[in-house]
Order: structure tokens, then sequence, then C-alpha cells
């Protein structure tokens, strides 16, 4: 019996059992299919459920407490993810206009990394650059001129990207400068402060993001050292290697949609777990936290890099994309 006819059979039975929160399918090490089940430590019996159901293993993964699940529509009006910020902080609407002045893409500012000493917007290429050399040097506004930006929004400008491979791509990373260095607060929407540190994900893990289109989100780490091969219309194919796979902790609120490509992914701490760049309706995959760092490392006398608050999240080519009208 396939996991998808045990799963439709028993999801309710399971989801009534005191203490689960979700549940649903994942691979084990050798790739064999398990039911994964997310139940709070202190609330779940480990003998109210079942080692197996119909030959499928479960897998249990434990969390301190019950998420919480807020829809962008239940923001307050007052804090409109495409408003005009000013400083700016993380989860809110940015996007750059090409050398000619028309939008290339649309998204949410996720993290402001500190690069050798000056504050520079992390995000997607496929967002910023577009892969694309000529592109260093295009104007980024917040909010995006397709949230009602104008040429007095402009907030930074496009310095560096991380170039694709055909199959060993690591990160899909981009750096803007800063126009005003004070432009911005340690703070994500919906969030709070960040901590200043970069993670690993770790399988079963939840963790969160909040960005342009969704909002504050939460899911839950399914797989590592996934390898990622996506076609794009612009990019033709493109290979990724050592991603995470994230799946939404509710399955009826997507993690993310496009628009959020190169949000900031946290886990409980608020330590920085990733950067969306792609996925589904069914998960998204993030370049995982030490990849990022190490993307910032590597940039010219960078030295240690640190960040401020929110990375750039914005929206592109590759995965998550909304195209502007002139692209359609």
């Amino acid at each position: 019996m396939s996991i998808d006819t045990v799963l439709a059979r028993w999801r309710r039975e399971i989801l009534r059992v005191q203490g689960v929160s979700s549940v649903g399918s994942s691979v084990d090490p050798a790739g064999r299919p398990v039911i994964l089940v997310v139940a709070v430590a202190d609330e779940f019996n480990p003998l109210d459920l079942p080692a197996e159901l119909d030959g499928i293993p479960i897998s249990l993964v434990f969390h301190s407490a019950r998420p919480r699940f807020l829809r962008t529509r239940a923001l307050p009006r007052a804090i409109l993810t495409t408003d005009r910020w000013r400083p700016l902080i993380g989860g809110i609407s940015i996007g750059p206009n090409d050398a000619g002045g028309i939008p290339i893409a649309t998204g949410t500012l996720g993290l402001v990394a500190l690069v050798n000493g000056w504050p520079h917007i992390l995000s997607c290429n496929h967002v910023l650059a577009q892969n694309t050399l000529t592109n260093l040097g295009n104007q980024v506004y917040q909010p995006s001129f397709e949230d009602g930006g104008n040429a007095n929004d402009r907030v930074a400008v496009v310095s560096s990207f991380q170039p694709y491979q055909i199959e060993n791509t690591l990160v899909d990373a981009a750096l803007a400068r800063l126009d005003d260095p004070g432009n911005f607060l340690a703070e994500i929407l919906g969030l709070g402060v960040p901590s200043g540190q970069f993670v690993t994900p770790l399988v079963g893990q939840i963790v969160r993001k909040s960005g342009r289109t969704t909002g504050l989100t939460f899911g839950v780490v399914l797989s590592v050292d996934q390898s990622v091969l996506l076609f794009d219309p612009v990019f033709g194919d493109v290979g990724f290697m050592s991603q995470t796979l994230v799946v939404p902790l509710d399955p009826a609120i997507p993690f993310a949609l496009p628009g959020d490509s190169g949000s900031a992914v946290f886990d409980d701490s608020l330590n920085f777990a990733g950067l969306l760049f792609a996925g589904d309706d069914q998960g998204v995959w993030i370049n995982s936290g030490d990849e990022i760092l190490a993307f910032l490392s590597n940039q010219p006398g960078a030295g240690s890099p640190g960040f401020g608050i929110a990375l750039l999240m914005v929206v592109g080519g590759l995965g998550l994309v909304a195209i502007s009208q002139e692209d359609e």
C-alpha cells in the first residue's frame, strides 16, 4: 500500500491523538517512506500511536509547544507589507529596476548583512541580479514599483551575486549596498529581532519566515542535503546541491508563494537558518545558513560578517517568481 493511501486512511485518526500537531509523509535516511508526525513532548504519549500503520513506519518529531499560525490578512492594516517603510525592516516589499528603469522583480526584504562594515541587502541572485554581470549597479526600491514605489523610493544598489552552475550551485544569493547605512532597524515584521547567528537546519526542526506575499508562516524541515534541479526559461537548467526542503506545518497554509523568494528563514531562537529561493505548492527549498555565511565571508575583504536586520526576500526568475507586466 502506498504512503498516500495510508495517510488518506489514517490522517484524521492520527491528528485526533492528544499532543499531535501535524502529520505527513517523509523519508528515512535510506530513502524509504515514513509517516512524519509532529507532536508536543509534554502533551504526547508515544503509546498512543503504533510503530507503523499498514506497513509504513511512523517517525516522531517532538517540539516543546504548539506552533502558532498567522495569515497575511491577519496583520493589522497599519503594518501592510507593501507600505513604504523608513527605516527598513524585514518582511516588506522590495524590488530592483533594470538600467532602463523597468521593474525586474518584486519580493520581500529579509536581512541586511554587514559586509566590510557597510549594510547590504541580502537576497536571491534570480531576484536582484538575474545571474547577469550587467545588472550590477541596478537600483533597488522599497516598496517595489509593482507595489506602488516610485523614483523617490530607491534604497540600495546591486553590488554582487553568486553565479549559477549547471549542477553544483550552493546558494542563490546576491547583495545590494544600502544608500543610507542608517536606514534599517534590527527587526523582522511579526518576528522581532534576529539573534545574528547562522545555523544549519535539522530534520524535524520548526522554522518560520516573514515574507512580502504570505507574511509570517511556519514550516518543518523535511529533508536536508537535497539535490534540486530547476528549469527556468531565462536561466535554463540550474542544479543545486546541499539544500534544505521545508514543508508547511499546517497543510492549509502555504509556507511561501510567488513574491516570497529570497525570504530569511529562522529557527525557534531566531537564528538564521537559510535563504528561501524556490518551491512549489507542497514545499520550498532554502540555502542553508552556513552556506550563506560562506557566501558573505567570501566577499572581497569581508572578514567575519554579521547581520543587523532583515535580508531581502524578493521575487524573480527561479522558483517563486512574480513576473512584472513588462515581462508577460
